[in-house]
């Protein structure tokens, strides 16, 4: 799918507006929606295996068929069953069981606590909260090893840091303020994380918080000395932004004044979309490259530069 632009988009599309259709209880507009997007990809002109623009027409004719009703179950059903590989449950017992199933084919994971930008004290101490409780709960992740094949706790959390306070803001005239009113909830999660022997994983987020994320905890860090030999703790590169190889380097030097080896998960990104309009919105030089080529590329160099 990936390598087809008007399959990508088209089918992306509609996966992102059936959410929005829940109260069409009829249907009707979910059809319609599929309708039209099977149509556009019939008749597009790009170049695709010859069986899938027929495979599209013909999906195209059977839902004309089905009544509307039971065509948005069948939808549904299949969106829903995807996205259990990606949004797996939402209680701890249900998690459990999925990740038991993914230990038993080999395969590790990461906890991601669904959350981003809060907008006052109340969501970020509910963010935290929720955190230090999968934290608190190293039995999900009982059926693993201690450490993964990378040499690094299994019990592992994903974080987004700008979801740890309501005054995320990347103007450095503000870090003091920012620093003050996220450090008691760092405080609490580097504090739980070496207790329950559970790495933090900080997520990459989009461009313009990525100084800060990285600056906040080190500074942390450097403040709270009983944390100088916590080596579970690493940080998200993003291929795709043309200066990943600047923060690479500069995650490897602040590596280097620890004692210890800070674990980095290299991905080419998942904010082109976003980063891409705001740019364009905003009137500046889009941060990330344009076409997937220079990513992968740059991506090559990434993995180069690690390994060496």
């Amino acid at each position: 799918i990936c390598d087809y632009h008007t399959l990508r988009t088209q089918l992306l599309k509609f996966i992102a507006v059936v959410p929005a259709l829940t109260h069409d209880n009829s249907g009707i507009t979910l059809k319609n929606s599929y309708i039209e997007t099977a149509n556009n990809i019939s008749k597009s002109f790009e170049k695709m295996p010859v069986y899938i623009k027929p495979f599209f027409k013909i999906s195209e004719i059977i839902s004309l068929l089905i009544p509307s009703k039971y065509f948005k179950s069948f939808v549904e059903f299949n969106i829903s069953y995807i996205a259990k590989r990606f949004i797996c449950t939402e209680d701890k017992v249900g998690a459990g069981k999925i990740i038991k199933n993914l230990h038993l084919t080999g395969r590790n994971c990461t906890f991601d606590q669904l959350g981003e930008l809060v907008i006052c004290q109340a969501e970020a101490d509910e963010y935290c909260r929720k955190i230090l409780d999968l934290i608190n709960s190293p039995e999900l992740f009982e059926s693993a090893t201690k450490l993964n094949q990378a040499n690094i706790p299994s019990h592992h959390i994903s974080i987004k840091t700008s979801a740890l306070t309501p005054h995320f803001n990347e103007d450095p005239e503000a870090f003091d303020f920012v620093y003050q009113d996220i450090k008691p909830r760092f405080l609490q999660l580097f504090s739980a994380a070496e207790k329950y022997k559970t790495y933090l994983n900080f997520d990459a987020e989009h461009y313009h918080y990525r100084e800060l994320t990285i600056n906040l905890i080190f500074y942390f860090l450097e403040e709270h000395k009983q944390f100088n030999y916590f080596s579970s703790f690493g940080f998200v590169v993003q291929a795709y932004l043309k200066d990943s190889h600047l923060h690479l380097e500069k995650l490897l030097k602040k590596a280097k004044k620890r004692a210890h080896a800070i674990p980095l998960r290299l991905v080419k990104g998942a904010y082109w979309d976003a980063e891409t309009i705001d740019a364009k919105a905003k009137n500046y030089e889009s941060p990330q490259f344009l076409n997937k080529v220079e990513t992968d590329i740059q991506y090559r160099h990434l993995v180069h530069v690690i390994l060496k």
